[in-house]
């Protein structure tokens, strides 16, 4: 990748800073009146869509919390902005979110049941 500045045509040092984390930032969120995740048992979770990363995170969440996954529904609704408006509007039970409508849904009284310390890292 070639990388051009004004100020580094002109001889100033630069240092190209590039961040990947250890593990997704997202945040797991359940719509009201559920406040657990083995609550989410018969419900239907919204995803970016089947197979995504945030489809197969969740579900290895859900497993390691007991969830039997033959009991809960997956749709792909698309980024957060879509997935969060599903929650607003009951369509869906839970779903991830990431920091932004996290927040939002925080604020609208949703309960926030996973965070990024909960992922595991990425090999």
């Amino acid at each position: 990748m070639l990388f051009r500045s004004a100020a580094g045509e002109k001889g100033a040092n630069l240092t190209i800073v590039y961040v990947l984390t250890e593990r997704p930032t997202e945040y797991m969120v359940l719509r009201k009146p559920l406040t657990m995740v083995r609550q989410i048992e018969g419900e239907t979770v919204g995803v970016f869509s089947v197979k995504s990363t945030v489809h197969l995170l969740i579900k290895k969440y859900l497993q390691r919390n007991g969830v039997d996954l033959g009991k809960v529904t997956f749709r792909g609704l698309g980024g957060s902005r879509e997935r969060l408006a599903s929650l607003m509007a009951g369509q869906t039970s839970g779903t991830l979110l990431s920091m932004p409508y996290t927040f939002r849904a925080q604020q609208a009284g949703l309960k926030i049941v996973a965070s990024p310390e909960n992922w595991d890292n990425f090999p």
